[in-house]
């Protein structure tokens, strides 16, 4: 707003995921009070494309994905030479932080120059080591050198500090260079300075699981754990173990996935490892049984919406998702699910007729939607969508150990834009003596440890995304104290 004012801007190129689309234009209308004549680069033909960056443009607002830029990168080039008031965004800029290859980035740092003013927004700027955040500056002030280090001096301090946990004067010196370096170019709202009402975490609910549940779930748990017990740290192949991870907190919410492993969690196509008795038992399972968690998630949202409010409910399997929403249906509630199948507006697989995700999130917000129930996982909807303008409430009925993607899915209905007096609420379930137990624990002390990070100057480094080391023993010494 104030380079527009000043005559230095007059465009705005926003390069993103197609997710961020939508939002930009609706808070460019909320920023200007003006609808923007806006255009979404990846929604026209390649001719029409390559026209329209061959041109001077009316357009105040244009939208492009990070493989549209990739692909027209030298036309790019020639449409910022043309329209030379153009500020550049690249939007979840992590994406174009990778150094060792790739075409995003080298895409993203050839057009840089050609920029009237240059904008990169992340909430992750350093997610893996001091490298990370080479690029990001390189865009910011092409040739300028703003970090003081080379990219190998940047690699060494991540190998000292993040992999041997090397910290001596010499390397904290170095660190502090770096941040001192990019502070004046840096601006980060941390959370605590929104001054929004806390949210309320209801205690955990501890759910029983059937008899048969339980059963499958300790004949796996002793068959996947019980070799590990005693073997040292050095010894532990932990590939192979979070493989094992995943069956557990299968079982553990819904034994019906065994029976059909899910293919993108990287797992084999049958479970016919396991002895014939626990086979029989899965099929049982199967059909008979609705798993507890679903029973007690019913239970509140029902209690939700009773109030006349919206819920979100977040889950991990797809399977999940699935069979929740059609155990939901069965109940007489209404939902809709948004996971990785559903198409993102304006992709090429998205057929006109067919629902987006940004059809049903639309929908989601409207008074009358003809459903209250919104149900996700945060690796589709972590990112670039905002859901607290009609939804407070948000149910777990399940969670991994990834802290980063947990507490974006958390910032989905606690945002920027909630009065203060709105209640945030949210429900955690947790099937007793199982591998939720550890889940719990560990994730409040990655938050602790993230949250310590984000609220920094220049939050390095959220690496907290898989199950680590900790996790492991964590989960090891949990399963021992149960079965002393």
């Amino acid at each position: 707003s104030h380079l527009k004012e000043k005559g230095s801007v007059d465009k705005i190129l926003v390069i993103g995921p197609q997710s961020c689309f939508r939002p930009w234009e609706s808070e460019y209308k909320k920023c200007f009070n003006e609808t923007p004549n806006s255009i979404r680069l990846n929604k026209v033909s390649s001719n029409e494309r390559a026209n329209f960056l061959k041109s001077k443009v009316s357009q105040e607002l244009i939208l492009m994905s990070f493989a549209t830029m990739a692909n027209c990168v030298d036309q790019l080039v020639e449409f910022l030479e043309l329209n030379s008031k153009v500020m550049v965004v690249i939007d979840e800029a992590h994406y174009i932080k990778r150094v060792d290859g790739g075409v995003w980035a080298p895409a993203a740092l050839k057009i840089s120059p050609y920029a009237a003013s240059r904008v990169v927004l992340t909430g992750t700027p350093a997610p893996n080591g001091y490298e990370d955040l080479f690029n990001l500056f390189e865009f910011i002030w092409p040739k300028k050198n703003l970090i003081p280090f080379g990219l190998s001096t940047l690699m060494d301090l991540s190998e000292k500090t993040i992999k041997k946990g090397v910290i001596d004067t010499h390397t904290n010196k170095k660190i502090n260079q770096v941040v001192d370096s990019l502070k004046p170019y840096f601006v980060r709202i941390r959370k605590k300075d929104l001054g929004l009402p806390e949210p309320i975490d209801h205690p955990v609910i501890s759910v029983e699981m059937s008899p048969l549940q339980k059963k499958i779930y300790d004949s796996i748990e002793d068959k996947e754990l019980k070799d590990f017990v005693n073997l040292d740290e050095e010894n532990i192949d932990d590939d192979i173990f979070k493989a094992k991870l995943i069956r557990l907190r299968q079982a553990a919410t819904n034994p019906n996935i065994l029976s059909a492993l899910v293919q993108e969690f990287g797992m084999d196509n049958t479970i016919s490892a396991y002895e014939n008795e626990i086979l029989t038992d899965i099929s049982q399972f199967q059909g008979r049984e609705v798993p507890p968690k679903f029973l007690a998630a019913r239970d509140l949202i029902k209690n939700i919406i009773s109030r006349n409010e919206k819920v979100v409910v977040w889950a991990t399997f797809v399977q999940n998702l699935l069979e929740f929403q059609d155990f939901l249906s069965k109940n007489n509630v209404s939902s809709k699910v948004i996971y990785g199948d559903v198409p993102v507006e304006d992709e090429d697989n998205a057929s006109q007729d067919e629902e987006t995700r940004e059809d049903i999130i639309n929908e989601f917000h409207q008074e009358d939607s003809s459903f209250k129930v919104l149900i996700a996982n945060a690796a589709t909807v972590g990112e670039s969508i905002s859901l607290h303008e009609a939804c407070n409430n948000a149910i777990y009925i399940e969670r991994d150990f990834n802290a980063a993607s947990y507490l974006q899915s958390r910032d989905r209905i606690h945002r920027k834009g909630i009065s203060p007096d709105t209640k945030t609420n949210y429900y955690f379930l947790e099937s007793k003596h199982s591998i939720d137990e550890s889940i719990t624990l560990r994730l409040e002390d990655k938050i602790e440890n993230l949250k310590r990070i984000v609220e920094h100057d220049i939050p390095l480094f959220s690496n907290f995304h898989s199950e680590s080391m900790a996790d492991i023993k964590a989960i090891i010494s949990n399963y021992e104290s149960r079965n002393r």
